[in-house]
């Protein structure tokens, strides 16, 4: 058994579920662990005053979920716990459990038996347990209501109630006798329907007088509905088409300049090798130049060497022809 409940589909029509025994411990005046078994047919619990015959009821109102300490004749919670006597000590938690026949399946929960506790402990912590497992207050409270003992003020009948109940006026009388058949949480409902039904027609008048203020609207909207349509086609055709141009140029872009670059290439080579050529052939120029002015030298020395002879001779011709007229 987990924190959260499983509810069945109990109902009305079922049975209601039977108190089989109640345990308390702790509570009010009762201080030691005591358990009362209630067998079918009629209990009668009879005693002095004083005694805690009410502490009983008491005990019953409070582990169903009565949160009122003034409910249970207490004028705080702490009060609940046993607070000791002349000579009895206090204790630190007061415990309620109640012993319930559910074989009617009138509680919403797939158990014939079932055992409702309450725990409150002087730190002012309660727990609130189903078959022994810790459940919360809320879930506690949607369990019972299946068999109307949730909130319901007629679950034990106080002194005095039923002549009260008797002197009311007949209308103020069937709804306490609703209450208590558990009847006028259905009545209470069926007038929160018809209230929100009534509230529902009002909102369809208005989306009614809505849509008849739009109704004009409403071909011209489907027409631009329809023209943003083609437009958003259009668009995403032209994306498309833009798309695959792109992809298609850059493709182009890429292989023309592959072909510049190995062109690039190929002029490089060929301007390193017109490069190497030059070089070579300055080289060669440097050499002939340098072997034309040796031979022009020599040339110029053999002329003047000539010029040397020749004049040498006419010297000596000279020389013959005086020393001949000498003679």
């Amino acid at each position: 058994m987990s924190d959260e409940l499983k509810v069945l589909e109990g109902g009305v029509s079922a049975p209601n579920a039977v108190l089989r025994s109640i345990t308390i411990t702790g509570f009010k005046s009762v201080l030691a662990k005591t358990t009362l078994e209630f067998a079918p047919g009629i209990t009668a619990i009879i005693g002095p005053n004083g005694s805690g015959k009410s502490n009983v009821a008491d005990g019953i109102r409070w582990a169903l979920g009565e949160n009122n300490a003034r409910t249970v004749r207490a004028r705080r919670n702490d009060e609940l716990i046993f607070a000791g006597s002349e000579t009895r000590r206090g204790v630190g938690m007061a415990e309620v459990t109640l012993q319930l026949d559910n074989s009617s399946r009138r509680l919403p929960i797939d158990f014939a038996e079932l055992e409702v506790g309450r725990r409150l402990f002087k730190s002012g912590e309660a727990e609130y347990l189903v078959n022994r497992a810790r459940v919360r207050l809320r879930d506690l409270q949607d369990l019972l209501a299946g068999a109307n003992l949730a909130d319901n003020p007629f679950v034990v009948i106080g002194q005095g109630l039923v002549d009260q109940v008797l002197a009311l006026r007949p209308a103020d009388r069937r709804t306490v006798i609703e209450e208590a058949a558990g009847t006028r949480r259905l009545h209470l409902r069926r007038e929160d329907a018809l209230t929100r039904l009534k509230s529902a027609e009002v909102e369809l008048v208005r989306v009614i007088d809505i849509l008849r203020e739009i109704g004009p609207r409403v071909a011209l909207l489907e027409d631009q509905a329809r023209k943003w349509t083609e437009y958003e086609m259009v668009r995403n055709e032209l994306r498309r088409r833009a798309l695959r141009w792109y992809r298609s140029s850059f493709g182009d872009a890429a292989t023309a300049r592959a072909d510049l670059a190995a062109r690039l290439v190929s002029v490089e080579r060929e301007i390193e090798r017109l490069a190497d050529y030059v070089a070579e052939s300055e080289g060669v120029t440097a050499v002939s130049d340098e072997e034309l002015r040796l031979a022009r030298e020599e040339e110029e020395r053999r002329r003047i060497g000539a010029a040397d002879a020749v004049a040498a001779e006419s010297g000596l011709r000279e020389r013959i022809a005086a020393l001949q007229a000498a003679a």
